[in-house]
């Protein structure tokens, strides 16, 4: 068996990490493995130690380069000649359907809203990889694939959760000092919700990533006089983290949601959007916001005295037990290996 894993880049989010992880685990116990990385990016803070080829299309390309991507991407598998194409997110998917030659395919789901740009294409490409006989795992069990309208078999397999090789400790000093935000600065990341609470708290907000709203975040930040400091991307954002610190992921839809279960190997006090991907933590009620009003709120309420927004150590422990490397490459070495009918009879059908 030789497997290739695909995914957009080496570093950018929460998927890109979880594979590489995956990947590493995998070539660490002597598993045949190689990794595709499509665009061209930095490095990751995770080291990519299995062999690497790179597709290097560049980022924002059009179609003309795409097609080429296809091309260089078929070139690059037939020099490999994989048993097992594990395609995860949109990109890996679309260049996987195009790829011919007889492997195993299969696609891992890591958000809610797929194709939520391209519904057209979309459709199209996972309708040529249902033809094709694809399977289907999903990073979580609210996370339903779909092709169409319709849902299809998958095996839950989570994403591993990256231990912090520095550890943070007591980071909270009771006080809410500055608001947090690492992420994507795109409409699902909901990240203009910081906006409001930089003007109504006057506390100073530090936003860790970049994306398509960057540009509208500078110019609030600058015509508003409010206190926002833009760190852009940060390969370890969890370096930046300071006492007093109040970390916000008000988001709109998630994944697996990375950011937040990498910061419970803190102790940084947390407010998240309350939708299913995030009340599948069964957290306290009060960590949870449903709109403006209840943030501005929370932040109000526990401003002198964050410590009953610090996540408790039996619900970490609870939601971080399954998530170790070894426990979710496990996982994916047992799926890996089953034959086409033992994996037929261990999918689950989500409805």
């Amino acid at each position: 068996m030789k497997a290739v894993f695909v995914t957009n880049s080496l570093t950018g989010g929460g998927a890109e990490r979880s594979v590489n992880l995956i990947v590493n685990e995998l070539f660490a116990r002597n598993m045949d493995v190689v990794l595709v990385p499509i665009n061209k990016s930095l490095n990751d803070l995770i080291d990519v130690l299995a062999p690497i080829v790179t597709v290097e299309r560049e980022l924002g390309d059009g179609v003309i380069n795409t097609i080429k991507s296809i091309i260089r991407f078929n070139t690059c598998l037939r020099r490999i000649n994989p048993t097992h194409l594990i395609l995860n997110c949109e990109l890996p998917e679309l260049l996987g359907a195009f790829y011919f030659r007889k492997v195993n395919l299969i696609c891992v789901e890591h958000s809610r809203i797929p194709w939520k740009k391209r519904t057209l294409l979309g459709w199209v490409v996972r309708r040529i990889l249902k033809l094709r006989l694809s399977k289907w795992v999903s990073v979580s069990p609210i996370i339903k694939p779909k092709i169409g309208r319709k849902f299809v078999n998958c095996t839950v397999i989570e994403n591993p959760v990256m231990k912090l090789t520095k550890k943070t400790g007591n980071i909270t000093k009771n006080e809410i000092k500055r608001i947090l935000f690492i992420g994507r600065l795109s409409d699902e990341k909901n990240p203009l919700i910081l906006l409001d609470l930089a003007r109504d708290t006057k506390l100073s907000i530090t936003l860790i990533g970049t994306g398509s709203l960057e540009y509208e975040l500078k110019n609030y930040a600058m015509f508003n006089s409010v206190d926002i400091n833009f760190l852009g991307y940060q390969i370890n954002p969890w370096k930046e983290i300071e006492s007093g610190d109040l970390l916000v992921i008000p988001s709109k839809s998630e994944g697996d949601c990375l950011v937040f279960l990498e910061s419970l190997h803190t102790d940084m006090p947390v407010l998240l959007s309350d939708i299913p991907d995030f009340r599948k933590f069964q957290l306290e009620d009060r960590n949870y916001c449903g709109n403006y009003h209840e943030y501005l709120d929370r932040v109000l309420q526990y401003q002198l005295n964050s410590n009953p927004l610090i996540i408790s150590k039996s619900h970490k422990d609870r939601i971080l037990k399954d998530r170790s490397i070894e426990n979710i490459v496990d996982k994916w070495a047992s799926y890996l290996f089953l034959s086409d009918d033992k994996i037929e009879s261990q999918t689950r059908k989500l409805r």
